[in-house]
């Protein structure tokens, strides 16, 4: 079944986002991370949870606020406002992986 996230972080460094994609390879998440400090996750296996995440995010992180949201399969839309073109989109991996 697959699953997806929402995670917020408080805020965060270079190192701390290179080790947090390693992470995510690890765990094969696939991952949207277009607004500093949010990322979108999505995984197939429906193995993980949201208190697995977020205990790596706590770990990596090393922040006292962060928040993983689990979302639902159903009864969800999202909307924004950022570069959508041939070259630059930040909404194709959200039209191409969020709700499939």
């Amino acid at each position: 079944m697959k699953k997806r996230y929402i995670v917020c972080i408080n805020n965060s460094k270079k190192e701390q986002e290179e080790k947090f994609i390693e992470f995510l390879k690890d765990n094969s998440l696939a991952w949207w991370h277009w607004l500093p400090n949010t990322w979108l996750l999505s995984e197939n296996t429906g193995r993980l949870s949201a208190s697995f995440i977020r205990d790596a995010v706590k770990e990596i992180f090393d922040n006292e606020y962060n928040i993983v949201f689990e979302i639902s399969q159903t009864n969800d839309t999202w909307s924004g406002f950022g570069p959508s073109s041939e070259n630059k989109n930040m909404f194709k991996w959200l039209k191409n992986n969020w709700k499939k």
